[in-house]
């Protein structure tokens, strides 16, 4: 019988008609490994058979089968699999010159471990079984899961860091824990028992990555750079300069985020969360909800307007800041809202930037057709007539009517203005003088000790440099020169009489001093820092955001206004002006007088003058008043600007003037494809009128003033070209500010960061005060990939 089983397939102990039961009879806790050679006494024969999988699995026999096994198939892997008895002597061998073996001790520790009999290795059940539903990364653990643990010298570690590190198995034990009980009716429905499993996981690792977050969240508004000299995980000790961003999280661990702790600590080096990569996820993340909720509000605002500007970073990339005007309903404002740089990589010609333009709008969903206006400054590749970016817009989209930024054309009257030659001369001087002082400590401080002396009551010490873009500036460095001129010329005096100077600074000490005590520079300072004052209004008006354009009009016609009332006194405002040059004059024992005429004059002005007041007055006021009035009126006309007789006429306090219909209905046919009901707009414009006039008292004089006051339901057609109107803007004041930003950001030390990462930080930046959901960037976070750590239950709906 021997040689008949040899030649035929091995046969289980059933064959034979004995059941495990009676083998067991004699030794209870023995039991047989799967696929081995047994002897099995019948008589005086002495049969060898190979056992099979009808006694016990053993546990390498299911590994990687666990995609094609069904639920009934892995529960019978369970309840039958190979467990060694009591008494069964694992096999040795030799490790690093000691006999080693399989603990038994381990299979009580970790109820989770399997031993193999066929490979004499240990396996994680849960993992083998359950192992491949864990996550993107489950095919990286090898030992335990695909391959079995046979080195017996390192296998506790190694079970203690599989038991309390690895993702891969907690979820695997989840699941499993709740596949057993879900089979033996033991608890209710699987879904219902993993959704709530999985549940308390998601929340502790969701807990872990929100402080993550938050402190990314910081960073950004407080624009604090993240990284250091070294940002990866081997570098996270004291030994190393690891960036605010690690040191925040130490931070948050020592101040008592145990969370936080928990997972610093036990976290694998492959999840911490803490990389530069994750830095720059999250930071995309967050760039992506604050852009969406500005696409979310311009949408619902339905028309909006594109401004922009030009700079250059500190890496010498051209980057084009672009910011969005559009009304908020939900305040009753109108916001302008900066969604971020972009880097022009193909050239800064207008229809380079114009393509660079519509694809930013296009990639926030939202259309182009419904812009309404483009504000630039004046250079010729934005606001050239044919090549220029907002031609190229408008011939595309006629509706986005280009406006050129108010705030620069105030400052090309001002440059304008002062192109008189004396002026010209007065402010190069004073441009020198500040950098004379602002370069060097030694002469500042001496400039200090005459403020100190001569002023002790005096607020200021330094001169203000000239910024050469906004006015504003200009306006605050001519008051510090006036109020420190006497300590000026001392400290100047002080500097060309010093052994110790060189020969350079005793020059240029010489050449300053001789040059701001000349009449001319005295009387310049008098005239241009008490005529200029007029324009400093409107100049912070029109910074502005909520400035509309028909204001900052109504605003330059009162400067314009004023200045000509002040034209034709002009002699009554020289006899003052010259009553201040002398006090001024005064501090430094200087008298003033008119420079000699002569025949042929080729560098000053020569014109006749019998006192120094008609001198002056025929020479500087006159023309620089002239100057000045000639370019505002020029720049700041109404017939210039079509878009401001259509804001004003559609005002409640606009009923009144005859012409008001004829003009809206003038613009309104440019938006007639925008309105609702075109056909009623005239009966409903004497609807508006009739209710204006008998409520002129609560009439307002804007527009986001009349929109919170509108009915949308009785005005539909004029509330449509009251959005548009509020859409128009003035003045590009705030991509100036997000240029700000852009040096703030992208400093020397951070030159090197990609533009996704720097318009991520830029937007946090920017919109500090937007609120920002955690939990939204954790979601979006985890949408994007498959993560090692699970942030959602793949159970819920």
């Amino acid at each position: 019988m021997s040689k008949e089983l040899s030649r035929k397939r091995p046969k289980s102990l059933f064959d034979f008609g004995i059941k495990k039961q009676k083998l067991c009879e004699d030794a209870a806790d023995i039991v047989i490994p799967p696929e081995c050679q047994v002897d099995v006494r019948t008589g005086d024969e002495t049969l060898t058979a190979t056992t099979t999988s009808d006694t016990r699995w053993d546990v390498s026999s299911c590994k990687q089968q666990d995609f094609s096994l069904t639920r009934e198939e892995k529960f019978r892997y369970i309840k039958n699999l190979w467990y060694p008895p009591s008494r069964y002597e694992f096999p040795k061998k030799e490790e690093y010159g000691k006999m080693r073996a399989f603990n038994a001790a381990w299979l009580q520790q970790f109820n989770w471990l399997a031993y193999s009999s066929k490979e004499d290795g240990a396996y994680c059940l849960p993992c083998v079984l359950f192992g491949v539903q864990a996550g993107k990364n489950s095919h990286k653990l090898d030992r335990l899961m695909t391959s079995p643990l046979t080195t017996w010298t390192s296998a506790l570690r190694k079970l203690k860091e599989h038991d309390s590190t690895s993702e891969v198995h907690k979820s695997a034990m989840v699941t499993y824990v709740e596949f057993k009980n879900s089979m033996e009716s033991k608890s209710v429905p699987v879904i219902q028992q993993l959704d709530h499993a999985l549940a308390k996981r998601v929340a502790e690792n969701r807990a872990k990555l929100a402080s993550i977050v938050k402190t990314v969240l910081l960073c950004g508004r407080q624009n604090l750079a993240l990284r250091g000299h070294r940002d990866d995980s081997s570098f996270f000790d004291d030994s190393s300069n690891t960036g605010n961003f690690q040191k925040l999280i130490e931070f948050r661990v020592d101040a008592g985020d145990t969370i936080l702790g928990t997972h610093c600590q036990d976290a694998p080096k492959n999840a911490t969360y803490r990389s530069k990569t994750i830095q720059n996820e999250l930071i995309d993340c967050c760039r992506e909800i604050v852009i969406t909720k500005i696409a979310e509000k311009v949408k619902k605002a339905e028309f909006f307007t594109i401004m922009a500007d030009e700079a250059t970073d500190c890496s010498n990339k051209e980057q084009l800041p672009l910011v969005l005007r559009y009304y908020d309903g939900s305040i009753g404002k109108v916001r302008e809202d900066f969604i971020g740089y972009q880097e022009c990589g193909e050239g800064i010609s207008g229809a380079a930037i114009a393509k660079l333009i519509q694809t930013t709008v296009s990639d926030l969903g939202l259309s182009m057709d419904k812009c309404r206006g483009q504000c630039y400054d004046g250079a010729g590749n934005m606001a050239g007539k044919v090549n220029g970016a907002a031609a190229r817009i408008k011939a595309e989209y006629p509706k986005a009517v280009y406006v050129h930024c108010l705030s620069h054309q105030l400052n090309l009257c001002v440059m304008k203005a002062c192109a008189i030659q004396m002026i010209r001369n007065f402010l190069g001087v004073t441009t020198e003088l500040a950098n004379f002082f602002n370069y060097s400590p030694k002469k500042q401080g001496i400039l200090d000790a005459s403020v100190e002396e001569m002023l002790p009551e005096s607020k200021i010490s330094k001169l203000k440099a000239q910024c050469r873009t906004r006015w504003i500036e200009r306006l605050d460095s001519l008051d510090n020169l006036h109020d420190l001129y006497g300590p000026v010329v001392d400290a100047l005096d002080t500097i060309k009489t010093d052994p110790l100077s060189s020969c350079d600074t005793i020059t240029k000490a010489t050449s300053l001093v001789n040059a701001v005590t000349q009449s001319d520079f005295i009387f310049s300072l008098a005239v241009c820092k008490d005529i200029l004052q007029y324009t400093r209004g409107l100049t912070t008006k029109l910074q502005g955001r909520e400035e509309e354009v028909h204001q900052a009009y109504a605003n330059a016609q009162v400067v314009v206004t004023t200045l000509k009332s002040l034209r034709e006194k002009v002699d009554e405002l020289s006899s003052e002006l010259l009553e201040k040059a002398e006090t001024l004059a005064a501090r430094v024992d200087i008298v003033l007088a008119k420079p000699r005429a002569c025949g042929r004059q080729r560098h000053r002005d020569n014109t006749p003058a019998t006192t120094t007041e008609e001198y002056y007055r025929r020479n500087l006021i006159i023309p620089f008043l002239d100057n000045l009035i000639l370019e505002l009126t020029t720049r700041f006309e109404d017939n210039q600007a079509a878009s401001v007789a259509f804001v004003r006429s559609i005002l409640p306090v606009a009923v009144a003037q005859p012409s008001w219909e004829a003009d809206i209905l003038k613009m309104s046919k440019c938006y007639f494809d925008d309105l609702p009901h075109p056909d009623s707009l005239p009966a409903e414009m004497k609807l508006w009128a009739t209710y204006w006039t008998s409520h002129p008292s609560s009439a307002p004089d804007s527009i986001s003033k009349t929109l919170q006051l509108v009915d949308t339901d009785m005005f539909p057609n004029l509330t449509t070209l009251l959005k548009i109107a509020s859409a128009l803007p003035s003045t590009t004041c705030e991509c100036e500010r997000s240029v700000s930003a852009l040096r703030r950001i992208k400093s020397y030390l951070r030159s090197s960061m990609s533009q996704d990462r720097l318009n991520g930080l830029a937007l946090l930046h920017v919109h500090y005060n937007m609120e920002i959901d955690v939990n939204a960037v954790i979601d979006l976070f985890a949408r994007r990939q498959p993560r090692r750590m699970r942030l959602v239950n793949i159970f819920q709906d």
